[in-house]
């Protein structure tokens, strides 16, 4: 009796001790979503850097920048990345000392093995590895992040299989999705959550800056919504993401009181998303809705409710934009969709042994003549005869004999036994500076180095440079890069070093704002790719992102069509956004997530 009392206790102390190292081991799995979708979000902190950049002659002279939302996020998330390998390869030695083996087949995942060896090759062979290993200011998203997207899909795909687990993602979801509501909507009425002395404590935190700060982002003006993600349009990727995992969570919520929770969350994060002022955005949602008509409506009503849905939205615009007299949302939808055409005014700017331009049509010669150690500033025609000149003394500019008016003015002096020669262009100048051997012209950036100017070639037609906030000129000289980049890219984080930074004249017939601003994205998460790990990468995750989407439509597992339209939701804002280390990798964990569930069958 004693024996069987002993044996028994024996057994149970076995049962416990084995229920508390199942308990552990499903803790250590959870804790690198915990840290990736609430903690690793909320990193917005100072730190300043070195840009790497400064030698480059279209770049400023900053030897040094502060960053705000990028290189903490950067390295956090590779540290994440490297405890979720560690996890799986913990589980992976647990199921082989259980003899579990996983039923699930990876033979789907090929195309993500290629992209990851694409993907190294591009960086490690590139000219310019150091930045794709470093990271260059407002971007690293470095080959190691890149590499961290592929360890955060496979966490979640394996990991995640379990349901019982895989429901403390929602919870992880709910609580983010939350707090970053609340940033959203102190964002919203102007009392920016970064910007009171808790935020700046935090930012600052660790560090001797005292600075007062204050995020505002021009194109969408002061007060809009960027959460803790670096810029408005990236919220904005965010949301989109998340939404439509929200409105799961208030369609499969079994208590009243947590369908009310979760539906004013719903409906906070669609005022953070108007808040943020994302063309692309309000789009992809309304595509979203229709696409959820399509799949829970009866057959009878789709039609009525999308016919609603598309009146319902043109009114809202109208309304907006017929009461509210400021610069609204649709008017700026309409500038940035259909802009005027604008005149190219200057077409050609070459330097040599003069500075040869052509504007409005007509060929200039320009030239410092030097006499008796005095400069003399002349300008010719195309066939080298000499144009009278007007010269107003107070502003000590020379202007074409008869076009005073005009907005091309030109002034030359001597200094240091060099010639300069500037031309205002309206507000834009263009400095020349005469060599003192060769006798040949220079052309001299707004930071005061040397650069050739280039004529990039473009595959769209000039003057429509300013549409969709400038993407129309970024895209029409990145699609020519494509058959440089068709093995293998650049490298990862290299767009602005590849990117014709020099086309100095197209820039300037756009406006002064796109000539002093430097290029460092595509502003297209399918071009990124393709110019940094080359167009096979890009085509292979197409060919994986479209098997996956089917996979997923397909299988019985609660919540799969929401995990569906946040694929799609994102996979929408690239078509105008890059892929950027603060939005990625939701994506790539919500990918793993709908890869693990997309073998369920019920």
């Amino acid at each position: 009796m004693n024996t069987r009392k002993v044996y028994n206790r024996k057994k149970s102390i076995e049962k416990n001790n084995k229920l508390k190292s199942e308990n552990k081991l499903k803790l250590l799995k959870l804790i690198p979503a915990f840290l990736l979708l609430i903690p690793w979000t909320l990193i917005v902190h100072i730190e300043t850097l070195r840009s790497k950049l400064e030698n480059q002659p279209w770049y400023p002279n900053l030897e040094w920048n502060d960053d705000f939302f990028l290189w903490d996020r950067s390295w956090g998330l590779v540290g994440i990345g490297i405890l979720m390998l560690a996890v799986l390869l913990i589980t992976k030695y647990k199921d082989m000392k259980q003899n579990n083996n996983c039923c699930i087949s990876f033979r789907q995942d090929w195309p993500l093995y290629i992209y990851g060896i694409l993907a190294v090759c591009s960086s490690f062979l590139s000219p310019n590895r150091l930045f794709a290993i470093e990271g260059m200011t407002e971007q690293y998203e470095t080959i190691w992040v890149l590499l961290t997207y592929l360890i955060i899909f496979f966490y979640f795909r394996i990991i995640f299989r379990d349901e019982k687990l895989r429901i403390w993602i929602f919870y992880f979801i709910l609580i983010e999705a939350a707090i970053q509501t609340a940033i959203g909507l102190s964002q919203l009425i102007g009392r920016d959550f970064w910007s009171s002395p808790i935020g700046i404590k935090l930012i600052t935190f660790g560090t001797q800056s005292d600075k007062n700060l204050e995020f505002i982002f021009s194109e969408s003006g002061q007060g809009s919504v960027y959460l803790s993600f670096y810029h408005p349009n990236y919220a904005a990727v965010y949301l989109i993401i998340i939404i439509p995992l929200i409105v799961a969570a208030v369609r499969l919520a079994e208590k009243k009181w947590q369908k009310i929770v979760c539906t004013i969350l719903v409906i906070g994060m669609l005022a953070c998303l108007w808040g943020t002022g994302s063309k692309t955005g309000l789009f992809t949602l309304f595509v979203m809705i229709i696409l959820a008509i399509t799949k829970y409506v009866g057959e009878k009503r789709k039609l009525i409710i999308m016919l609603v849905c598309f009146l319902g939205s043109v009114m809202l615009y109208v309304f907006i934009g017929y009461f509210i007299p400021q610069d609204t949302m649709l008017e700026k939808t309409v500038k940035n969709a259909f802009p005027t055409k604008q005149e190219q005014m200057l077409t050609e700017v070459t330097t040599g042994k003069d500075v040869k331009i052509v504007y409005n049509g007509k060929e200039l010669h320009l030239s410092v003549e030097e006499e008796n150690g005095k400069a003399y500033f002349q300008i010719a025609d195309k066939n080298g005869q000499t144009l009278p000149l007007d010269y107003d003394k107070d502003t000590k500019r020379f202007s074409l004999h008869g076009e005073k008016t005009s907005n091309l003015k030109f002034y030359a002096y001597r200094e240091d036994g060099t010639c300069h020669l500037e031309m205002d262009l309206g507000e834009i100048p263009w400095y020349f500076q005469k060599g003192k051997d060769d006798e040949t012209y220079d052309y001299i950036t707004l930071y005061g180095k040397k650069d050739n100017i280039l004529n990039a070639v473009h595959v769209f037609p000039d003057g429509w440079g300013s549409a969709l906030s400038g993407r129309w000129y970024i895209w029409s000289r990145t699609i020519p890069l494509i058959t440089k980049n068709i093995l293998l890219g650049s490298g990862a984080n290299t767009f602005a070093l590849n990117f014709p930074q020099n086309d100095y004249v197209a820039r300037t017939n756009i406006s002064s704002e796109m000539l002093l601003t430097i290029i460092s994205k595509a502003h297209s998460f399918y071009l990124q790719t393709i110019v940094q790990t080359g167009l096979l990468s890009m085509m292979v995750l197409i060919v994986f992102m479209i098997s996956l989407l089917r996979r997923i439509r397909k299988t019985g597992c609660q919540g799969n069509y929401e995990i569906f339209l946040s694929i799609i939701g994102y996979l929408l804002m690239g078509l105008t956004n890059d892929s950027m280390v603060v939005t990625a990798p939701f994506f790539w964990a919500i990918l793993g997530l709908g890869a693990g569930i997309s073998f369920c069958k019920n």
